[in-house]
C-alpha cells in the first residue's frame, strides 16, 4: 500500500502524474448530470481524499470515505470533503455498511498488490442501491501482474453480470492513468 509519506509528498503534483481520480470524476459527472448534491457516494480506498476533492469541486457534497488506514483518513479529515469515515476493508463479509446504502461507489487507486480483493466486488454490489453505479479504475497491468487479479478480477465481474447482479456500462482503456502506465476504467450498474 502507499505510505502516508509518499501520498503527502506527491499530493501537490498528483494531477500531473495520477489521472485516475479525474477519469472517475468525469464518469460520475456523466452519470449524474443533475442533482449532484442528492447523490450519496462511497469513495472506496479513499486514502487522503484525492478523488473526493475532485467530486466536491463538481458539486457532489454527500460523500463518505472507506479506507482501512487511520493515518490516511486523518489527512482526508482535514480537507472537510467527506461526511463519514469508515475504517475497514471490503471483501471480508463483515462490512458494517447496510445493503442498498449508496447511489454510487467509486474507487481510484484501490486496486493493487495487497489492496482490494476480488471478493470485495460482491460487497460493492450489495451496498449500492439498485440502478446505482460502480465506477472503478486501476492500472491495466495489474490485470496480469497482480496475482489476486490475474485471471480472476474480470472473470468475477463477468460471473456477477451473468448472475444478474450488475451490468457493464463500459470498460475502457485510459492512457497515463499513473505516470506512463495505462489504466482500465469500469462502470457497472447494479441491478
Amino acid at each position: 500500500m502507499w505510505s502516508l509519506v509518499t501520498c503527502c509528498i506527491l499530493q501537490d503534483q498528483r494531477l500531473d502524474f495520477y489521472l485516475g481520480p479525474q477519469y472517475i470524476t468525469e464518469q460520475v459527472v456523466k452519470l449524474y448530470k443533475n442533482g449532484a448534491n442528492q447523490i450519496k457516494i462511497l469513495d472506496v480506498a479513499a486514502g487522503t481524499g484525492f478523488l473526493g476533492e475532485l467530486l466536491l469541486e463538481k458539486g457532489f457534497t454527500n460523500i463518505d470515505a472507506l479506507d482501512p488506514s487511520p493515518d490516511m483518513t486523518e489527512v482526508a479529515k482535514k480537507k472537510n470533503i467527506y461526511n463519514k469515515f469508515i475504517l475497514e476493508l471490503l471483501g471480508d463479509n463483515n462490512c458494517i455498511i447496510k445493503d442498498d446504502t449508496y447511489h454510487c461507489l467509486v474507487s481510484s487507486g484501490g486496486f493493487g498488490v495487497g489492496h482490494i480483493p476480488c471478493s470485495a466486488i460482491k460487497d460493492m454490489i450489495r451496498i449500492v442501491k439498485p440502478c446505482g453505479y460502480i465506477c472503478l479504475v486501476l492500472r491495466e497491468e495489474y490485470l496480469w501482474t497482480v496475482e489476486e487479479y490475474e485471471n480472476r478480477l474480470e472473470p468475477e465481474m463477468q460471473r456477477l453480470e451473468k448472475e444478474g447482479k450488475w451490468k457493464k456500462i463500459t470498460r475502457n482503456r485510459v492512457e497515463k492513468y499513473f505516470y506512463d502506465k495505462d489504466g482500465v476504467i469500469y462502470v457497472y450498474q447494479v441491478l
